[in-house]
């Protein structure tokens, strides 16, 4: 359905400024002055259609002095934005691309997965390894890069700070603001939605970005989770993990704990904020705890797992997720101390 935005003389209150629109031109946004008669707003195609126009004008969007790179086949599934435009003060962000027939929950999942990487004390090791990758070979972005960071050590520039996620959408998405709301500390703090608008005046298409990227506020600067400060950041805990736990998922968990341990006491067992890993040299588990159940990832292939497995849920794991816990990996299910031995022996299995 086709929406008419009201003529500029007529000066109602809720009148959509289109002044800074870019036109649309050969499938790319070009700077260009806009005097609108009567536009009408148009629906992207599709996904393509959308993630196409923001990619080819994201020089126009974002500025000469930032670099794109698609890093969506890496576990992070979306976009980095590099931004050089201000001497000293360098912004590195993560965008992600949303099209309006996106499910939200599956948006949901996604950054969540965001979050999860960016909690880890290695995350900056893991994502010098993905922007690496991406640029690879390719001469192009390694000579652009140089251009624009000058003598910067690229580990210098990209981790200087925790960076923003700019969510871009076609459509609001009233979920955002109420899971803003809710997780404060990462939704509300980290992402910043912008919305992506089309429009056709006198045979012509133009784009609107609200807000434009300039426009967006950014009351602190964030600090890297390892830098946090004393007093106004504290580290999660594993009692923290445990606070809102039934007695029997405590009493699950502290059992498989203790008796990986009696195996190898090298075993470490590191809280995160979104849950606790457990490793020897490199991850190896990682524990979701929740007020019934604990959903334990394993870095052990899901068919591997199934013959230890016998009494308890083993779901299946996309290959996506599988590559941003680094390894074939599937979730146990764990909903009571029936049977835990079984797990607790596939735990021994994996620390060997």
């Amino acid at each position: 359905m086709k929406t008419t935005i009201v003529q500029p003389n007529v000066q109602p209150d809720n009148l959509v400024d289109l002044n800074p629109a870019l036109l649309i031109s050969g499938g790319k946004l070009v700077l260009q002055p806009f005097r609108y008669n009567n536009p009408v707003e148009q629906k992207f195609k599709n996904e393509k259609e959308f993630t196409e126009l923001l990619l080819s004008g994201s020089k126009i969007l974002f500025g000469d002095q930032t670099l794109l790179l698609d890093a969506t086949r890496s576990p992070l599934s979306c976009y980095l934005l590099l931004d050089f435009s201000e001497t000293g003060d360098f912004k590195f962000y993560i965008l992600h691309i949303s099209h309006s027939k996106q499910n939200f929950w599956e948006l949901f999942e996604r950054i969540t997965l965001l979050f999860t990487l960016l909690s880890q004390g290695d995350y900056s090791d893991v994502m010098l390894e993905i922007v690496e990758a991406v640029i690879g070979d390719d001469k192009g972005l390694k000579k652009e890069l140089e251009t624009l960071a000058g003598d910067m050590e690229l580990d210098e520039y990209l981790f200087t700070a925790k960076p923003y996620i700019l969510l871009f959408t076609d459509q609001e998405k009233p979920e955002l603001i109420q899971i803003a709301a809710t997780y404060s500390s990462n939704w509300g703090k980290y992402v910043k939605p912008i919305l992506l608008k089309k429009y056709e005046d006198d045979g012509k298409l133009y784009c609107l970005s609200s807000p434009l990227l300039e426009e967006l506020e950014f009351n602190d600067k964030p600090e890297r989770p390892e830098k946090q400060v004393t007093g106004k950041k504290t580290k999660s805990t594993e009692s923290d993990h445990l606070e809102s736990a039934s007695d029997t998922i405590k009493t699950v968990y502290k059992k498989m704990k203790s008796d990986v341990l009696d195996e190898d006491g090298s075993i470490e067992f590191n809280a995160k904020q979104y849950y606790i890993s457990m490793r020897k040299n490199k991850n190896l588990a990682f524990f979701h705890i929740r007020k019934n159940l604990i959903s334990l990832v394993v870095l052990n292939p899901e068919e591997e797992t199934k013959k230890h497995i016998k009494h308890h849920e083993v779901k299946t794991l996309t290959e996506k997720v599988q590559k941003f816990w680094n390894g074939a990996s599937c979730t146990v299910v764990i909903e009571n101390g029936d049977h835990i031995e079984e797990v607790i022996a596939l735990l021994k299995k994996i620390i060997q």
